[in-house]
């Protein structure tokens, strides 16, 4: 026959098993959101494969020297034989010039424009086309080594729409939303100019306006 005192007893150890894991639960929270940094990359992987659409392979290839640059994200090349190709970068698009202008709004796309062009102009790129259409199309553009479209997000040179990028690889994907990434917390670009970084950023909800 059980004591009442028996049942005191483990009505008080149960209520101290409860209160540690309680205890720890919170511990292991505070730790999370202390390095919340450190957990970052996981969370971003997850949501770039909860939100992916059916994989779209590249439509090509092309290489050729770089003839003009007319923004931070459309540029011209010339190719043997062929007319020249007009190509804009996957994912990229730089912020609206409103009517009037904000302050820094056309300084921020002509610094824009003269980054790009600091980085390709009359230089060779290879191009992994992503859509090509006659002699138009969106890349995945390279320098060498260096990924164009990346070091243009990581300067805050231009702002990614991950609408645009949903049926490339994940480890793509994942390389320009980091780079975006790097440019927010550095604030660098249009991330940190007055008139421009105010602009809502495509990758999450709009908010209704009155």
């Amino acid at each position: 026959m059980i004591t009442r005192e028996a049942t005191g007893l483990f009505y008080n150890i149960r209520k101290a098993i409860v209160a540690f894991w309680v205890l720890m639960f919170g511990l292991v929270a505070f730790y999370v959101y202390q390095h919340r940094q450190v957990f970052h990359p996981l969370v971003l992987w997850v949501d770039l494969w909860q939100n992916r659409a059916p994989l779209q392979p590249k439509v090509g290839k092309l290489s050729g020297q770089v003839t003009k640059v007319y923004d931070g994200g459309t540029f011209t090349i010339s190719l043997e034989r062929l007319p020249p190709y007009h190509c804009r970068l996957t994912g990229l698009e730089l912020p609206p010039v409103h009517q009037p202008a904000l302050p820094g709004e056309r300084e921020f796309r002509t610094n824009s424009r003269n980054f790009m062009a600091s980085l390709i102009l009359s230089n060779d790129v290879r191009m992994d086309l992503t859509f090509s259409r006659e002699n138009t199309g969106l890349a995945m553009v390279y320098a060498g080594s260096t990924n164009i479209n990346s070091l243009m997000l990581e300067a805050g040179m231009a702002r990614l729409n991950r609408e645009y990028i949903k049926t490339m690889p994940l480890s793509e994907q994942y390389m320009l939303v980091r780079a975006q990434d790097r440019a927010k917390r550095s604030r660098a670009g249009l991330w940190g100019a007055p008139g421009t970084n105010s602009i809502p950023d495509p990758a999450l909800p709009k908010r209704a306006t009155q």
